[in-house]
């Protein structure tokens, strides 16, 4: 059996999203655009992303970001 690509959670939120072409009230739009990571991990990503710029991420902290 063959396997098909991997579909991660954003890519059924994109989807989701996508698939309501404009019907999102003011208030629905208001409430995923306030959408965010808590800090905590806002400050990993971060860290991730400082890594990745400066080529010294390892492979796991790559999968992670």
């Amino acid at each position: 059996m063959a396997n098909g690509p991997t579909i991660t959670e954003g890519d059924i939120l994109d989807r989701i999203i996508s698939s309501t072409e404009g019907t999102l009230t003011p208030g629905a739009a208001r409430s995923l655009l306030g959408l965010r990571f808590p800090a905590r991990e806002t400050a990993r990503i971060r860290k991730l992303l400082r890594k990745n710029n400066a080529g010294t991420i390892a492979a796991g902290e790559r999968m992670a970001l």
